[in-house]
């Protein structure tokens, strides 16, 4: 009985510890599971829970969130969203990306994770800033930089100011 009593014990300070690192960290986070349809194919991601830094960065709600699909509350997300979760679950590969979300006018920089069970660890924060500094960086010098990620900012720049 008290061996039990210890386990329950030391597992109730494991879960506080967690809550509290995912409640304190700066980044965004969300912890979703792959949606998939008669066939086995992913079809969507719905949201387990969020942090605070989530709301904060993407001005959604937890209570509005949680339990909810990413295509009920980003209804044009990237199309390619899903191929990448996706590969995350098949390869066990973690993945960053920058994504931008029209609906928010914002860049993100993600983070995407698996774990065994079919659940996905997403940790993002928001570069926008960054993003649009550098974008105005290159517009203002004309530059003709052959690296693809500074043409990529100047085109996001470009479709983010016409």
């Amino acid at each position: 009985m008290t061996q039990e009593f210890e386990h329950t014990e030391l597992l109730q300070r494991s879960e506080e510890r967690y809550r509290s690192l995912f409640n304190s960290m700066s980044e965004g986070v969300s912890l979703q599971e792959m949606v998939f349809d008669a066939d086995g194919t992913p079809i969507d991601l719905v949201f387990l829970d969020v942090n605070p830094a989530f709301e904060h960065v993407t001005s959604l709600r937890r209570d509005d969130v949680v339990g909810r699909s990413m295509l009920g509350l980003i209804p044009h997300h990237d199309s390619d969203i899903l191929a990448t979760y996706t590969h995350v679950a098949k390869t066990g590969e973690a993945i960053n990306r920058l994504q931008y979300l029209p609906e928010m006018a914002r860049y993100l920089d993600v983070s995407i994770f698996a774990d065994q069970s079919g659940r996905y660890v997403t940790t993002f924060h928001d570069v926008t800033g960054r993003v649009l500094a550098e974008a105005s960086w290159f517009a203002a010098r004309r530059c003709s930089d052959p690296w693809p990620r500074q043409r990529w900012l100047r085109h996001s720049w470009r479709k983010m100011h016409n």
